[in-house]
């Protein structure tokens, strides 16, 4: 059982797309749930959920051989908060719990790092996090629900440094507080 654990919101209708799912629409030859899919699972320590609802067999199907599991919400024509609901009944216990909609095709590994780190670096019940690259990119679209407790940062360093080793010039990140 992982330390975090990571759900993916993927169980949505795309009604304000149209035709066709937007989770299944491929950017780089990649089905966009699992651009998304693929970042999170880069994430140490982390367990991945995918909540599945509206085309299940399709998202499961682009999700193939990806290590995340699944869940099944049932209701999710009632909106992302059965998602939300669904995604946290069936994750795993944990230190925290990050929930990420699948619709998000600038997110890499190294947002959700920074955003994990400023959690640990704020002050007891509260987390703020935004970098100049999340605020045009994700726009608070990642939910954070943590339990507060210490934490060692020495897994983070490493892995933020293999992050940001593997993007590019025209990729940096730079964190800026609120």
């Amino acid at each position: 059982m992982a330390d975090r654990q990571v759900i993916l919101l993927a169980a949505g209708e795309s009604r304000r797309m149209g035709v066709p799912n937007k989770l299944l629409l491929e950017i780089g030859g990649v089905p966009l749930v699992r651009r998304t899919a693929e970042a999170l699972a880069a994430i140490p320590d982390a367990d991945v959920t995918v909540v599945l609802g509206h085309e299940a067999n399709e998202i499961r199907a682009a999700l193939t051989g990806m290590p995340v599991g699944f869940t099944m919400n049932d209701d999710h024509a009632t909106g992302q908060m059965s998602s939300v609901h669904t995604g946290l009944a069936a994750a795993g216990k944990g230190c925290c719990f990050l929930i990420v909609p699948a619709d998000m095709p600038r997110l890499t590994t190294l947002d959700c790092l920074l955003l994990l780190d400023a959690h640990d670096e704020a002050p007891r019940g509260a987390s703020r996090c935004r970098t100049a690259r999340m605020q045009a990119r994700v726009s608070g679209a990642i939910l954070l629900f943590f339990p507060p407790r210490p934490r060692s940062r020495s897994w983070m360093a490493g892995s933020i440094s293999a992050a940001a080793a593997s993007l590019t010039a025209s990729r940096t990140c730079c964190m800026r507080s609120q």
